[in-house]
């Protein structure tokens, strides 16, 4: 009985401290300046993403990055992503990253063409149907206001 037991409890103990290996990328938060572990799923949905255009593997790797407040590092593959799938959530995350109080400039605070560019990432995520660009355009020029036309961006100054 005593040997049973000893066994159990050696088997749990073992069982318990062995970890799951994760090859990890480390890099540094925005935030802090403790390594941060993006796991490989993340990056393997990165690559899925940026190689097929995969919108569910994209929204992943957007809630990843900005629910650890990572926007700025996200930047790139959003507005790589936008450009090549034409993929209305990645345009709608190149304006929000630019606007967003908490980690850039408002809209208003930015130069014409920073200002512009933002607004055509808006103003095209809309376009092709995300609707939290429908509610980011109703905030800023109101619910009933016609919007102007992403392309009309270029020219505006």
């Amino acid at each position: 009985m005593k040997i049973t037991l000893i066994f159990i409890v050696l088997v749990f103990l073992f069982t318990c401290c062995q970890r799951k290996k994760i090859n990890p990328e480390i890099i540094q938060s925005s935030n802090v300046n403790t390594p941060f572990i993006i796991p490989d799923s993340i990056n393997n949905l990165l690559d899925k993403a940026l190689s097929t255009g995969d919108k569910l593997a994209y929204n992943k790797v957007s809630s990843f990055y900005f629910l650890r407040n990572m926007n700025e590092r996200f930047f790139y593959y959003a507005l790589k992503i936008a450009n090549k799938y034409n993929n209305a959530e990645a345009y709608y995350s190149v304006y929000f990253i630019l606007a967003n109080p908490k980690t850039g400039e408002q809209l208003h605070q930015m130069d014409k063409r920073t200002q512009n560019f933002a607004l055509y990432h808006l103003l095209k995520s809309y376009e092709l149907g995300f609707k939290k660009a429908k509610y980011a355009l109703e905030d800023m020029f109101g619910e009933n206001a016609k919007y102007p036309n992403s392309n009309e961006c270029n020219t505006l100054e």
